[in-house]
């Protein structure tokens, strides 16, 4: 018997089917409903929020016209500067900023408003989880009357220094000689604007990531009264640089101290090479600097080096020479080196040598001390044949040459000697007669007196048997030698 297969109950499969399809449809439906929920609270917060943002722009409307600017959460102030305070968190639920700028003179041919500070832009900005990613912000234009006198208006143009172009996003603060700063930020143009300010000095300060600023140059800025006063803020991004220290042997010099100084004799740094023999400096402006290098055993070192460009890692290279402490060179008149002579080295008014003295000079005449302490000394030379010299001198500790010019010694001695008893003897130059002079004899007849070198005629008087009879003799007295003349009859 057959049975009509319509008359059946639901198979398996088809109770699957009809099961997915009622749970695709439940889905979408829940979807439906959570996405409405979400719309309509996301709604609700955003006309919150633009409430809330329509209150604060009402509130400020409401202010005094010089009350009309912010005061941010740190205590420093913005520009226009005023009571109104950012940011500000409401109800746990939004956080409420406010900014306030100026509006500002843009007709070129009115020179007594271009540029100037004319009126208030407000821009209240609401944001909060509630509201997702996005953001509710209401802006208007607030006018009015200021009571504020004796003030001017400043524009800091901030701008890279080698490229020239404006710098947006830097945080200019001007902070006056007494009072709070007020902090701006550099628009798209790179300018920052401060309006309304009272008459007098202002520090600028300029900060901005991967840049430097010249604080001398933003050191005292003065704002006019009744006029635009615009200063360029150059942002340099900074230099390195890497003094190598070597002696000249060409190996590094590990503990040197090296000091950096700029043009204004500023001191940049103070570094000590590292066991390479570098010494690294960073944050440079551009700049001529002096690389001052000092190191025990070694001659002080000086190098004059420019930064002409940022951002740029610069190297230079300062030799040291071996120290060679205090020298002292002996010279004749004309300048001349003179070998062999006796140098010793006293303290200043002491009796004894200092260490490693007396010393002889070599063939450049020069006799090397080494080093030796900060202190007053005299040298004193001798070589046969010249005037012994001594000179006084401040010894420095470093590296010092000290010059001894002796002068040739011209004079000889001549000894005459006699078998008779205080007799006079009469000494006569060369027949041109330049030198003549009369001597006595001592008690055994004998005396000994100093000549310029040269021939003499020596001619003895004496009385014997009542007659006088006079004795003479020819000898050559020569420089710093010593010539006899004996008398027998």
């Amino acid at each position: 018997m057959n049975t009509d297969r319509h008359s059946a109950g639901f198979t398996v499969l088809e109770f699957v089917y009809a099961s997915a399809i009622l749970l695709v449809v439940a889905i979408g439906v829940m979807g439906a409903m959570s996405f409405s929920a979400e719309s309509t609270a996301r709604s609700s917060a955003r006309i919150a929020a633009t409430n809330l943002a329509n209150q604060r722009i009402e509130q400020a409307r409401n202010l005094p016209y010089d009350d009309v600017g912010v005061t941010y959460s740190d205590g420093s102030y913005g520009d226009p500067a005023g009571t109104i305070k950012t940011p500000e968190v409401v109800d746990s639920r939004f956080t409420v900023s406010t900014s306030v700028t100026w509006a500002r003179g843009t007709d070129a041919s009115n020179t007594a408003e271009y540029g100037r500070a004319l009126y208030k832009k407000i821009k209240v900005t609401v944001t909060g989880d509630s509201l997702g990613t996005g953001a509710v912000a209401v802006s208007t234009s607030i006018y009015g009357k200021s009571s504020l006198v004796n003030v001017g208006d400043l524009s800091i143009m901030v701008k890279d220094h080698d490229t020239g172009a404006p710098l947006a996003g830097a945080s200019v603060i001007v902070t006056p000689a007494s009072g709070t700063a007020h902090v701006v930020t550099a628009d798209a143009n790179g300018e920052a604007f401060f309006g309304h300010l009272p008459t007098g000095d202002y520090q600028v300060t300029v900060t901005k990531t991967g840049y430097i600023f010249d604080a001398n140059v933003l050191s005292a800025v003065t704002v006019a009264p009744d006029l635009l006063t615009t200063v360029v803020a150059y942002g340099y991004v900074p230099s390195t640089l890497t003094v190598h220290v070597k002696d000249d042997k060409g190996v590094a010099v590990p503990g040197a101290a090296v000091t950096l100084t700029d043009s204004g004799d500023n001191q940049i740094g103070a570094v000590t090479t590292d066991s390479l023999g570098d010494a690294r400096f960073t944050g440079l402006l551009a700049d001529d600097f002096t690389i001052s290098t000092t190191m025990a055993g070694y001659s002080p070192g000086t190098q004059l080096f420019p930064v002409t460009n940022g951002g740029t890692d610069y190297t230079t290279t300062v030799v040291l020479v071996a120290s060679l402490g205090l020298r002292v060179q002996v010279v004749d008149g004309s300048g001349a080196p003179l070998t062999g002579a006796t140098v010793s080295l006293k303290y200043y008014s002491a009796s004894t040598d200092v260490a490693g003295s007396p010393k002889t000079s070599t063939s450049d005449g020069l006799v090397s001390f080494g080093s030796v302490s900060s202190a007053w000394y005299t040298a004193t030379a001798q070589l046969s044949g010249y005037t012994g010299s001594s000179v006084s001198f401040w010894g420095t500790g470093s590296d010092q040459l000290v010059q001894i010019i002796l002068s040739a010694n011209t004079a000889g001695t001549l000894t005459v000697s006699t078998q008779s008893k205080n007799y006079s003897f009469t000494v006569v130059s060369n027949p041109a007669g330049s030198y003549n002079s009369t001597f006595q004899t001592d008690k055994n007849g004998d005396a000994s007196i100093t000549l310029p070198a040269g021939t003499y005629t020596v001619s003895v008087t004496v009385k014997a048997k009542g007659k006088w009879t006079t004795y003479s003799k020819t000898v050559v007295v020569q420089v710093g030698g010593t010539s006899t003349v004996d008398f027998t009859w």
